[in-house]
C-alpha cells in the first residue's frame, strides 16, 4: 500500500510540475511513514482496488502488489503477456479517475 501511496504521490507532483516550471522534484521530499498527513485515507485507497473488475485487480494485484511481472502473471492466470499489460493499464487508469474523483471531494469538503 506504501508503494501505491508514494507512486500516486509522485505521480500527482508530476502533474502539478507540469504546471508550475518553478518546483523541483529532486527538492521535494515526501514522508512515507503511516503516521504522515495523506491526502487520502488508506481506506478509501483499498476500497477504489476493491471496486475493480476482478481481473484488473489480480492483475493489479499480482504486479504492484506482489512483484510478479507480465510474464509471470501470464503464465499464473492463462493469459498473454500482452493482456496482463493492458489489464494493468486499465487498472491504473481507472484508480487515478477514482483518486481525482477522491481529491475534488476532499477539496469540495474543505472549500465549503
Amino acid at each position: 500500500m506504501r508503494r501505491i501511496f508514494v507512486n500516486t504521490a509522485l505521480k500527482h507532483i508530476q502533474r502539478e510540475k507540469k504546471h508550475r516550471h518553478q518546483e523541483n522534484l529532486d527538492q521535494l521530499s515526501l514522508p512515507v511513514d503511516n503516521k504522515s498527513e495523506a491526502p487520502f485515507e488508506m481506506n478509501e485507497l483499498l476500497s477504489l482496488i476493491q471496486r475493480l473488475p476482478s481481473g484488473y485487480r489480480t492483475v493489479f494485484n499480482l504486479n504492484v502488489m506482489d512483484g510478479y511481472s507480465h510474464q509471470e502473471i501470464g503464465m499464473k492466470l492463462g493469459i498473454s503477456e500482452s493482456s496482463s499489460r493492458s489489464q494493468l493499464a486499465r487498472a491504473k487508469k481507472l484508480l487515478r479517475e477514482g483518486l481525482e474523483k477522491l481529491e475534488e471531494r476532499t477539496k469540495n469538503r474543505k472549500d465549503g
